[in-house]
């Protein structure tokens, strides 16, 4: 036995899944965009879809905040080194 499957336009798809995405959004008390931005989050997190990961975006946001850091490290260090020249 072979299971039927009926075609679908794409526009009645896209209909099925933002009706589906606003009955979700209303369940859970977000707003559709808000669901649908999660879900592509997710999909690209999982490797379905291209683009730039979650994990990805906290590691580029977390760079600058390590230069600065090491720049501070660094002149603290410069600073001790002058002082400790200073003294002797």
């Amino acid at each position: 036995m072979t299971r039927s499957t009926r075609c679908y336009p794409r526009s009645q798809i896209a209909r099925r899944a933002d009706a589906l995405l606003k009955s979700i959004a209303v369940m859970t008390g977000c707003t559709p965009r808000t669901l649908r931005k999660w879900v592509q989050r997710a999909d690209i997190d999982g490797g379905q879809r291209p683009g730039q990961t979650s994990a990805e975006s906290e590691e580029l946001k977390a760079l600058p905040r390590e230069r600065r850091e090491l720049k501070r490290a660094e002149r603290l260090s410069e600073r001790r080194r002058l002082f400790s020249i200073g003294r002797s």
